[in-house]
């Protein structure tokens, strides 16, 4: 196929760049997702792989943070990821005003390309690497370099070049451009494959771990969870326009056949995985980028035109909802989801208060009397870490293994453990420390009154 031959119009360009002014702006006014910070604290310690994920994001994040840590610069390469993906794709859309709606308005992919995590860099290296595909030629030098980029952001982009063999035409399988793509997305791979190598293939392994290994395999009830949260992250209407399209089975021309083969494989893998484990909605992320491209194709006036246009308003008014929940409170919910946005800075102040006299920014210089501070979970960590500048880490033993696990644990100095509010022993901390019996409930409110935590915060004394 050669490039479309029509420019996408300057109207929707001014509402892409519109969307992303907002998206901005929503940024640098709300704080940091724990993930978001733990991403973060990966920055600071560039390397060619992590124990979670490939290492794209902290290279996005190491180079849009090079002026400021602030929140907004921290989450501008995921809201430039988004915007690349879309007008990489617009134009290849049939009625470009429509999916231009379901791009910023389904809340999967508006979410995720906001906040600095891997997913928005794979859902931008996703869509141009299906733009690329569906140039031809030359364009899958294009679809190799995205395809690696996509595998750099999150291990679920190495199924691309799979799903793209099986939608190419069988020439194009065959030419000296697509094989130039697939060597050329290996070559950016290697580095990160080579890192994988040297540590057991730790990364690999704990996907798989996570995503298909459960103490008790939640069987059918998982299906049922998984189909649910599907229907949350696409706003309802969407995902069942989606899932109408698909079972037409219509696979006709060159763009509904990459839109088909690149959304229904990947939703039936994670549906198969739900039986297995307990998944997360957002693992099928990259796949609505081809629902978005394949409803765009829909008659308006059938049946599943309707319900896609109305769809894609009402996935867009919930995502504003939403925004708006998160930043003023709209309705005062008994447990509020948004708490995770403000729970950073208001741990992060009390635990500063017991571990140096006045808090830190990230970049700021800390005091030689800091106490160490260990927590159990590694969100806690990277949410001192970022917003109070004190290097806390996980203690061995403590949590899910991650990014922590392969660090070495720092000198301690007057430890402070952190941990959720409980009662009990330190069961993960190992015996030579004990806690000295000074406990600290932190439990304050955020900017809106919402009252965060509680956490324990425990006094440890090292025995000689």
């Amino acid at each position: 196929m050669s490039s479309p031959a029509v420019p996408v119009s300057r109207w929707l360009w001014a509402a892409a760049l519109a969307v992303c002014g907002l998206k901005l702006a929503w940024a640098a006014n709300t704080g940091l997702l724990a993930d978001e910070a733990y991403y973060w604290v990966w920055s600071q310690h560039l390397a060619l792989g992590y124990y979670d994920h490939p290492p794209g994001i902290a290279y996005l994040i190491a180079v849009t943070t090079l002026l400021s840590s602030s929140e907004l610069w921290v989450r501008l390469g995921p809201v430039l990821a988004g915007l690349v993906g879309w007008a990489a794709l617009v134009p290849w859309s049939e009625d470009r005003s429509l999916f231009t709606l379901l791009w910023f308005g389904t809340p999967i992919l508006c979410g995720l390309t906001l906040f600095a995590t891997p997913d928005a860099l794979l859902i931008g290296a996703w869509a141009v690497a299906l733009a690329g595909a569906l140039s031809g030629g030359r364009g899958w030098w294009v679809a190799g370099l995205a395809v690696g980029v996509a595998g750099l952001a999150k291990l679920t982009g190495l199924l691309l070049w799979p799903l793209l063999w099986l939608a190419a035409h069988p020439d194009e399988r065959s030419s000296p451009s697509f094989r130039g793509g697939v060597a050329l997305s290996v070559l950016l791979w290697a580095p990160n494959l080579w890192w994988s190598a040297s540590h057991g293939w730790v990364s690999h392994g704990f996907q798989l771990q996570h995503g298909l290994v459960a103490d008790v395999a939640p069987g059918w009830l998982g299906l049922l969870d998984f189909a649910g949260g599907q229907l949350a992250v696409g706003a309802g209407l969407t995902s069942v326009a989606g899932l109408w399209w698909w079972l037409r089975l219509d696979r006709g021309d060159a763009l509904v056949r990459m839109a088909w083969v690149t959304s229904l494989p990947m939703f039936a893998l994670f549906a198969f995985a739900s039986t297995r484990a307990h998944g997360e909605a957002n693992w099928t992320a990259p796949a609505f980028v081809g629902v978005a491209l394949a409803l765009s194709t829909t008659e308006p006036r059938s049946a599943l035109g309707r319900l896609t246009r109305t769809g894609a308003w009402v996935g867009a008014a919930a995502t504003v909802i939403v925004a708006l929940q998160a930043f003023t409170p709209i309705l005062h919910l008994p447990t509020d989801p948004a708490i995770r946005l403000t729970e950073g800075r208001v741990l992060a102040r009390s635990v500063a208060a017991f571990s140096m006299r006045y808090g830190r920014p990230p970049s700021g210089e800390l005091p030689d009397d800091l106490r160490t501070v260990l927590t159990e979970r590694h969100q806690d960590a990277a949410l001192i870490h970022y917003y109070s500048g004190i290097p806390a880490v996980v203690w061995p033993g403590c949590g899910r293994p991650s990014q922590y696990s392969l660090w070495p644990t720092p000198p301690l100095h007057e430890p402070l453990f952190l941990r959720p509010a409980r009662h009990g022993p330190l069961t993960c901390v190992e015996p030579e420390l004990f806690a000295s019996g000074v406990h600290r409930v932190l439990r304050d409110p955020d900017s809106a009154g919402r009252r965060v935590g509680p956490w324990d915060l425990i006094d440890v004394n090292e025995v000689k």
